[in-house]
């Protein structure tokens, strides 16, 4: 076997494999909210968060594949707050520097631009390439390599870590949906979705806890 293929099929054991069969929640867990990054709006009947490893190709899978229509279709129509976590998986030697590396961008109003480069480069996360990503992106490249440098975001990052295995996910992509809590919670409460699912099982999930809004439903 070439050592291409090897390294390949390891890269993918790595991570939680592409599901494709009915629903994939779980239990029900209860994350903290803190300081995190958004996407639409807050007022958005159902929440949604992702925990990546930027390193994972099955969360390259989900970016390329479902994150693109559920912008689209649930975020930008006011169905669906989504909101990004990170998760670098300890076995994936590039994943916490990915991670620093995307905030460290947010700190020039960033994020989501770093974000979407990563995610679309799991094997191309080394520090010449994050710096060339920010060089692409304009950012301010002393800040960026001192903020890099500096590991300042580095216990936010091992907060999303404490806090997702404490919600027993501990694979990647990790996700938690639920109704959106009311302004000034702590706390959000959800289930889990595991793996890199298609669109249709998070616009399933959407449109059942639309409807059972107010209902007593989850």
């Amino acid at each position: 076997m070439k050592i291409s293929v090897l390294l390949t099929a390891l890269f993918s054991l790595s991570c939680l494999v592409w599901q494709d069969a009915g629903w994939a929640a779980s239990k029900n867990v209860t994350l903290m909210l803190g300081d995190t990054y958004a996407k639409g709006s807050k007022d958005a009947p159902v929440t949604l968060v992702e925990f990546t490893d930027y390193q994972c190709p099955y969360c390259n899978k989900f970016h390329e594949k479902t994150f693109p229509k559920l912008m689209r279709e649930l975020v930008l129509t006011g169905k669906l707050r989504f909101i990004s976590r990170d998760l670098p998986l300890d076995f994936h030697n590039h994943a916490f520097q990915a991670a620093r590396a995307t905030r460290c961008a947010g700190d020039q109003k960033r994020y989501w631009q770093m974000r979407h480069l990563l995610s679309s480069n799991p094997r191309k996360l080394r520090r010449p390439s994050l710096l060339n990503y920010a060089h692409k992106l304009r950012l301010r490249m002393g800040p960026f390599r001192s903020c890099l440098k500096s590991r300042r975001h580095d216990s936010a990052i091992k907060k999303d870590l404490t806090d997702a295995r404490r919600a027993g996910i501990t694979g990647t992509p990790g996700f938690v949906i639920g109704h959106t809590p009311r302004r000034g919670s702590r706390f959000f409460r959800g289930r889990i979705i595991s793996g890199a699912q298609p669109y249709r099982i998070f616009e399933e999930w959407v449109d059942y806890l639309i409807d059972t809004a107010g209902r007593g439903g989850e």
